[in-house]
């Protein structure tokens, strides 16, 4: 056979063989395609692999999962995380540079009425060290978490005041033993501003904090409306209050709502996208905001025409000048798909790709390689049922192929991570001093009386609780745990030795396994 003839015939197969398995390595990964199961955040994991966590059902579930996947988003582990009797969402979650990973939302395990704020550390084997949950009246809870230089953590809290208008928007940081350092809430100063939320947060620059949210203000014109207008606060590192910013405060008939914030690759301003709302006519659009480090406005970029429906969400930087996320818009909300954009930073569109026929907005990331990868949900109408379906892309929304070299992983763990379920119980409880008093009863009278109050040496307690073991948990002003005791089944009396703390205001919580009883406040 002609020499010639040979290498091109090796050229010729080697190039179908090649393109055969890159068509094969093209990939889409798809988790719980078997239950109902939506995925609410995802991270990439310091080995290189990628971390899901999602809720098995589309409303209040008893159980969540954590899943850890290779490179390719093969399945390396996965935690349950639940109890069959209350309701637990996993918001968010964050790395420390020990492979302890950080797991924020809410649950009703210890307040059956309502749901609390949670925040639980699984270190790098996934075995819980620590969990800490805010005992607040009402629905409240945390949807973001950040990690210091320290690995330690700050979260956000939402909806921790006594009335609906106070501490909507809180910070509070704890260390890698759980302590919590601090807590700081936002009350805004300005009266025409309303029912701010919060929904992302970053660490600045100066080590500080940016808070993105939106909020509620009252129109400069008559008659005076509520619009929605995007909301930043910004903090130092003790999360002490710098300034904040409401975008188009000014204005009677433009708004919108902020939904998460990056820094600029050259650190000279923050970029953050946004759904800008028209009032008159009623229009939304996708749009990119851009302010300075002072809080300033520096412009607005729609990435389309405002239409019916708006909206841009989870933006990261692909490269120094471009910028990738979830976006959508045009006329018929409810059927339009999300795509996947790429943008500038003026807001024209590069690239967009729709990934999945759905109505789910996706979470975006890149990895250490500049890849860009997309996590969404899709209704199933054969299965009425929900799955979490994940996209891997290059910089040109083309799909990535698997790499074929392998990678270790879990490094930090010496032992191979077991997949088992992890329950929210043994938390410590927070439960700030101003709270309301009457959470915990159950109409039925009081069920813990104390006396002398104020007290000196001693305090003494009496329960009318005798059918259940119990504790009775001591905090202080700031919500840090003093003291913990322990009552026997039947216990009606006891007596708290509090000749060693110091002058000022304490709170008594008594609990059973599952529930807050009744907690009064004492002073020494």
């Amino acid at each position: 056979m002609n020499y010639n003839f040979q290498i091109l015939l090796i050229i010729f197969f080697t190039i179908i063989i090649n393109s055969s398995l890159v068509c094969q390595n093209r990939w889409t990964r798809i988790y719980h395609d078997d239950i109902d199961a939506i995925g609410t955040a995802f991270i990439n994991s310091y080995d290189k692999g990628i971390l899901f966590v999602g809720k098995h059902g589309s409303n209040s579930v008893n159980y969540n999962w954590l899943i850890k996947t290779d490179i390719n988003g093969e399945i390396l582990w996965e935690k349950t995380l639940g109890d069959p009797s209350t309701n637990i969402k996993i918001s968010n979650m964050a790395y420390n540079q020990y492979g302890d990973l950080y797991l924020v939302g809410l649950t009703g395990y210890y307040n059956s009425a309502d749901y609390d704020p949670m925040i639980m550390k699984l270190n790098a084997c996934g075995e819980k060290q620590w969990c800490k949950v805010f005992i607040v009246d009402g629905i409240n809870y945390s949807d973001a978490v950040v990690v210091l230089p320290d690995g330690s953590c700050t979260i956000i809290l939402r909806y921790m005041g006594v009335d609906s208008q106070s501490d909507r928007i809180c910070l509070a940081k704890f260390s890698l033993d759980g302590d919590m350092i601090w807590k700081q809430c936002y009350n805004s100063q300005d009266s025409n501003l309303h029912n701010e939320d919060a929904y992302d947060l970053i660490i600045t620059t100066d080590g500080g904090f940016l808070i993105t949210g939106v909020c509620y203000y009252v129109d400069p014109n008559p008659p005076h409306y509520l619009w929605l207008k995007p909301y930043f606060i910004k903090t130092n590192s003790e999360g002490i209050f710098e300034w904040e910013t409401i975008v188009h405060k000014e204005i009677s008939d433009i708004g919108g709502n902020a939904w998460n914030t990056v820094i600029s690759p050259d650190s000279n301003c923050f970029y953050s996208a946004i759904s800008h709302y028209y009032h008159f006519p009623s229009a939304d659009a996708a749009a990119l905001l851009k302010i300075d480090f002072n809080g300033n406005v520096i412009d607005i970029y729609d990435l389309a025409t405002p239409s019916d429906y708006g909206k841009m969400i989870s933006i990261v930087f692909a490269s120094d000048s471009t910028l990738a996320a979830s976006a959508v818009w045009g006329n018929e909300w409810n059927a339009l798909p999300p795509k996947a954009v790429i943008i500038d930073t003026l807001g024209n569109i590069i690239n967009q790709k729709v990934l999945v026929d759905n109505n789910w907005m996706a979470h975006t990331n890149i990895t250490f390689d500049d890849k860009l990868l997309f996590f969404t949900n899709k209704y199933e109408e054969s299965s009425e049922q929900f799955d979490a379906y994940l996209f891997k892309l290059n910089q040109d929304l083309e799909d990535d192929t698997f790499y074929t070299f392998p990678f270790q992983y879990d490094s930090l763990c010496p032992y191979p991570i077991a997949s088992d379920t992890i329950v929210q119980d043994d938390c410590d409880l927070i439960v700030g001093i101003e709270e309301d008093e009457e959470m915990g009863r159950d109409g039925d009278g009081e069920r813990m009386e104390l006396f002398p109050n104020p007290a000196t040496d001693k305090i003494n307690c009496r329960l009318s609780v005798v059918d259940c073991r119990c504790s009775l948990l001591i905090y202080d002003m700031f919500g840090r745990q003093q003291d913990e005791i322990q009552i026997p089944k039947g216990q009606k009396e006891l007596q708290i030795d509090v000749s060693d703390y110091h002058q000022g205001i304490y709170i008594a919580v008594l609990r059973s396994e599952r529930e807050i009883l009744d907690r009064k406040k004492f002073v020494v």
